[in-house]
């Protein structure tokens, strides 16, 4: 048969074939991708290292993302599998291994955001209950003291009596004498020595009955707040009308639920730490010696 003709026919335009490295120069074909994992990922971590960097990707090649050309190198190794050629084989961790360290990670999350969120529930509730400077002389808190007397010191007596006022200024502060001879000063938690009912330069010391007036002196009309109040009234041998108590023990958020579905009273040292936000003041607060003005 004849060659075709080089020319067109007339009217016609010839359209060149592009030739096949034209072609593929023409085609934007993606590139595989090499990520190294960084040192010391496993578990959980190395799994959101790469759910983190497959989205990065994903986001920056758009259509052309595709996960088959993504690969990960440990570092030392010479593919995702780890342990290439030339590479160092990486030490094998057991899956309990794996499990244990999250868990202990999340054991630590959870317990580093109940700790600062009952922080700041107790900073935002100490700023909603600041009272006005006339408000604050309605409310006086007691502490006292008390060692033990007769056999074994097993009964009370008064040794000291703290109150102070809303913003924690001392309004009374003195040891009472005791009226017969103390089997028990109880000063691992009471704080008080012998040298301390006899009387010192630092803090008066006064008798029962001076002790009473005074202290009813000061409570009378007011709301008086304290922690297990009802002992430390029983020891001055006053009252003071229920309806202007506020007993922390007694304070049924305040309390504890027993093994037998009771509510109980909970440690003072407790509820300083879950209300009051720690902090340098409270630190050691009644781990040893209790101190009533401290208390109150």
């Amino acid at each position: 048969p004849a060659p075709p003709s080089s020319s067109a026919p007339s009217g016609l335009k010839l359209i060149s074939t592009p030739s096949a490295p034209s072609l593929a120069a023409s085609v934007n074909l993606p590139k595989p991708r090499r990520i190294t994992v960084p040192a010391g990922l496993a578990g959980q971590p190395l799994r959101d290292f790469r759910k983190r960097t497959r989205r990065a990707l994903k986001a920056e090649m758009g259509d052309a993302y595709d996960e088959k050309l993504v690969k990960f190198v440990e570092v030392g190794g010479g593919g995702g599998g780890g342990g290439g050629k030339g590479g160092k084989k990486r030490a094998m961790v057991s899956i309990n291994e794996l499990v244990a360290a999250e868990n202990e990670a999340k054991v630590r999350k959870d317990a580093d955001e109940k700790r600062s969120k009952r922080q700041k529930k107790a900073s935002e509730k100490i700023e909603r209950q600041q009272a006005s400077e006339s408000e604050k002389g309605n409310y006086v808190a007691l502490d006292c003291e008390m060692v033990g007397v007769g056999s074994g010191g097993k009964r009370s007596a008064l040794a000291r009596a703290t109150l102070v006022g809303y913003d924690g200024d001392v309004l009374l502060d003195v040891m009472v004498k005791v009226g017969e001879a103390v089997t028990d000063f109880r000063t691992k938690y009471s704080g008080v020595r012998a040298k301390d009912l006899k009387g010192s330069a630092d803090i008066d010391l006064v008798t029962l009955q001076k002790c009473q007036k005074d202290v009813h002196g000061l409570i009378s009309g007011k709301v008086l707040v304290g922690h297990a109040l009802s002992n430390d009234l029983k020891a001055l041998m006053l009252d003071h009308p229920r309806g202007m108590r506020r007993d922390t023990a007694r304070y049924a958020p305040y309390q504890r639920k027993g093994k037998d579905g009771k509510m109980r009273p909970r440690k003072l040292r407790d509820l300083v730490a879950e209300n009051l936000g720690g902090g340098e003041q409270w630190e050691g607060f009644q781990e040893g010696e209790h101190d009533s003005g401290k208390d109150a």
